[in-house]
């Protein structure tokens, strides 16, 4: 899936010594059968698809790696695939190669625009093995079909979440109901195993054959299962994408599983690489499986990696744990539990499942430390690292949550990753820091610096190979002294991360980038705005045409009542330059002027919720009983309502009529607790 071949490179190809192409997939052929049921999803959709590959160790033209093992995840976790697309160019500046989506198989129990916490386990319960169609939370196959062409443009590679170990359970071993509307074939047949009860790493019957949760073990070793998860494969491949992660992979059975062996990996997998050559000329899908903790007993790591990278999760909870306790000597354990070869390994500072998961092993952990956990963790040698972006408590299905994945010293260190494909690497301590030192075929080194403690000096921290000098820290953008190969003279800034290189070939790009935080469109007295740039040596932001105010690497704008009106438009100009070129960025939004006594009901991408005339707020105070209240301004994408004092909570409500009955209404928002001063209706649909 990459750059567009025009005709008369094609021609050129072919007149060419060099005009054939080959593949460097390490499967064998297979002439297995594909899928006979919903043949219709394997029909080319997608005319974007290329004809070109590419080979390891390579970037693109916006300094990105080329094959997906190389470089960097970011996780959007449950964002639909539209804001994923509008925010591909601040991800492929924020360094990341590749996007990860979450399942888009169709859900059990699909309830429209539920808050995340609700509704993100549903989707690791399908009721299919088909693109949904009524699951619109994330998208439909259309919406996908567009994210893949928009991340080309970039160089941005797309994995799809895929769940094919189990479907959605009635219970532990029957199959949901809602399953024969969409896999008849599996339904009717019962094709799950049952008898074996739950999973457990005590046995290869166990761990292959057991049921997970609370939902049925697929007999994976049929070839009915086998045939839908290609047609589904095939179905992703052509939208455009470029990878997958199986979902607990550890739970389907190897080649190498004796009595419970089958060949689902090798099917599975050579028939969707095969079908990508032959259809599409691509050459390196790339593949990952989720296998957490071990693969279980008397089973290796090996039976997977043969076909496909990894999850090594205990690595990366082992160094969070470390970062969060300030253990310095098991931060830099440099061992890798997955097998021996770590360009295998996928590796994280967190996932989906330790933020989410009851257990919530990192749900309170704090993003620096998150932060400095993924510094760690994605500055190795050969492993991909994935960078989970985590949602917010009050976040619905499809939007985005917290955006930390655009904070400077998470890109530094995604282009430190990406600058060392391939290269030396040494992980040592100094300092109350961890350093990973790596080098270059040109042998310029760089390190990158992760300090445990809560001071800000770097003094003292050794840089071996070092020449005595003074260097660039890129995240803080400080000026570092060097003598005999220690700092004499560095301050970390706040996130205790320090990226430097020997010299400015050393560094990923010269390519000037600017990154705005804030995606909305809209401002209020709290909203906060965080602007980088980088690679520049000037740099200015101007709002309204005011004067330009210059400053260093990035800045925190505020907003505040008193200086703008309401529904004033705000411009924020922000120019950069270095020897080479200069750029300019303009972001534009409305200001909404709130104060403590009104309440915002934003609309700004579902106008049609504010057009209904028929609409009353329900307001009440604490251990009250409430009352309709329809005293507000209603325009084309905001309601704004001067809510009286001392009221607790508020539900804004639509009415098929004016006769304001609950019977009769039509939507309404949850409660919503009236401890702010904005609401963004989308997020209360």
């Amino acid at each position: 899936m990459k750059k567009i071949i025009y005709l008369i490179v094609f021609l050129t190809l072919i007149l060419s010594s060099c005009g054939e192409f080959t593949t460097s997939n390490s499967f064998s052929n297979s002439n297995s059968n594909t899928s006979t049921q919903n043949t219709t999803n394997t029909t080319t959709t997608n005319s974007n698809l290329t004809t070109t590959t590419t080979s390891s160790g390579e970037l693109n033209d916006y300094n990105l790696a080329n094959n997906i093992q190389d470089g960097v995840i970011l996780h959007c976790f449950n964002w639909n695939l539209n804001n994923i697309k509008n925010n591909i160019k601040n991800i492929a500046e924020a360094g990341f190669s590749a996007i990860q989506t979450s399942p888009m198989q169709q859900q059990k129990d699909y309830s429209k625009n539920n808050n995340w916490k609700n509704e993100w386990w549903k989707l690791y319960q399908p009721l299919s093995f088909s693109i949904a169609k009524d699951n619109n939370s994330l998208g439909n196959k259309t919406d996908l079909i567009e994210l893949c062409k928009e991340a080309d443009k970039y160089g941005i590679k797309v994995i799809v979440d895929v769940v094919s170990n189990h479907l959605a359970g009635g219970g532990s071993e029957s199959l949901n109901s809602d399953v024969l509307k969409y896999e008849p074939e599996i339904y009717n047949q019962n094709l799950i195993h049952k008898g074996v009860g739950g999973v457990d790493d005590s046995s290869v019957y166990k761990v292959t054959k057991g049921y997970l949760g609370g939902y049925p073990d697929l007999q994976t070793e049929s070839s009915v299962v086998q045939n839908r998860v290609i047609s589904l494969l095939k179905e992703y491949v052509d939208c455009g994408v470029d990878g997958f992660r199986f979902d607990a992979a550890k739970h389907i059975e190897t080649m190498d599983d004796g009595i419970y062996s089958s060949n689902f990996w090798s099917n599975v997998l050579t028939s969707t690489s095969n079908y990508a050559k032959d259809t599409y000329n691509i050459d390196n899908i790339y593949y990952y499986g989720e296998i957490l903790n071990t693969p279980g007993v008397n089973r290796s790591y090996e039976s997977y990696t043969s076909f496909m990278s990894v999850t090594d999760n205990k690595f990366g909870n082992n160094i969070r744990e470390a970062v969060v306790n300030k253990n310095l000597t098991n931060a830099s354990n440099n061992k890798i539990n997955a097998g021996s070869d770590k360009s295998k390994v996928v590796l994280w500072a967190e996932s989906h499942d330790t933020y989410s998961n009851d257990s919530q092993e990192s749900t309170n952990v704090s993003i620096k430390d998150i932060n400095k956990t993924y510094a760690i963790v994605a500055s190795k040698s050969d492993a991909t690292s994935l960078y989970f972006a985590r949602p917010n408590n009050s976040t619905i299905m499809g939007e985005i949550g917290e955006k930390s994945y655009l904070k400077k010293e998470v890109i530094e260190i995604n282009k430190f990753h990406s600058n060392f494909i391939g290269s030396f690497e040494e992980v040592y301590t100094s300092n109350n820091s961890v350093i990973t030192k790596r080098s270059n075929e040109n042998n310029n080194l760089g390190y990158s610096i992760v300090n445990l403690s809560d001071e800000l000096s770097a003094n003292n921290i050794e840089l071996t190979g070092l020449k005595d000098g003074t260097y660039k820290d890129q995240v803080s953008g400080n000026s570092i002294t060097i003598n005999n190969s220690k700092i004499t003279n560095g301050l970390f800034d706040e996130s205790g991360i320090m990226v430097i290189y020997e010299n400015e070939t050393s560094k990923p790009s010269d390519e000037i980038t600017i990154i705005n935080s804030n995606s909305d469109n809209y401002l209020t007295p709290s909203s906060k705005i965080n602007i980088s740039v980088n690679n520049a040596t000037s740099m200015t932001y101007s709002i309204n045409n005011s004067n330009k105010i210059s400053f260093n690497n990035s800045i925190n704008l505020s907003f505040y009542e008193d200086k703008y009106n309401d529904n004033e438009e705000i411009n924020i100009v922000v120019e950069a330059k270095n020897k080479n070129k200069s750029i300019k960025e303009t972001y534009t939004y409305k200001f909404f002027n709130a104060d403590q006594n009104n309440i915002y009901f934003l609309d700004l991408e579902n106008n049609y919720h504010l057009a209904n005339e028929n609409s009353a707020f329900w307001i009440w105070q604490e251990g009250s009983s409430g009352y309709w209240f329809t005293d507000f301004i209603k325009q084309d994408y905001f309601i704004k309502a001067q809510i009286p004092n001392s009221i607790y909570g508020i539900v804004y409500v639509q009415f098929n009529s004016a006769n304001f009955e609950w019977s009769n209404k039509t939507w309404q928002t949850s409660d919503i607790i009236n401890n702010s001063i904005i609401y963004e209706l989308k997020n209360y649909i």
